[in-house]
């Protein structure tokens, strides 16, 4: 039977390439915007909790550049694998010096689930909530074996 051929549904499979490169570059361009302004944070207030928001959204803003570049090469899958595994290192990065499973950067982490659901769908999305389950899983047992940066002070 075919039907579990269109059991997953997602955007790749409903949109023309023209129309998702035109969602993709949206969507890639207001995260630069804010990437961006995060980028400013150190002007702002001088701390090193500010700088370590500044160097993560300026990697981040060049991440987002590189898939710019992609989508318009009209790698559109490249370019969402690419935001993907770029974003989660930098959130992976940012939850292992920062407060683990209880900080900000494993929360945004449900963008990753989020983002590889929306695109490839839902066999993607249950294959990104086990990667990152099992990176929050790493993270209690670090924290646990008192790895973490910050564990000392959670």
């Amino acid at each position: 039977m075919n039907a579990r051929k269109n059991w997953s549904f997602g955007l790749s499979n409903l949109l023309s390439a023209a129309d998702l490169s035109r969602l993709l570059l949206t969507i890639l361009y207001v995260l630069l915007v804010f990437l961006i302004i995060g980028g400013l944070a150190y002007l702002i207030n001088p701390s090193p909790y500010y700088l370590t928001i500044t160097r993560n959204s300026l990697v981040m803003a060049v991440i987002s550049l590189v898939s710019v570049l992609l989508v318009h090469y009209r790698r559109l899958s490249l370019a969402v694998l690419w935001m993907l595994l770029g974003c989660g290192s930098v959130l992976f990065q940012g939850a292992w010096h920062g407060a683990g499973i209880l900080g900000t950067a494993y929360l945004l982490c449900g963008l990753l689930v989020l983002g590889a659901s929306v695109y490839w769908g839902q066999r993607a999305g249950l294959l990104a909530a086990l990667v990152v389950s099992l990176f929050g899983l790493f993270l209690v047992w670090a924290g646990r074996a008192g790895w973490l940066a910050n564990g000392a002070h959670l």
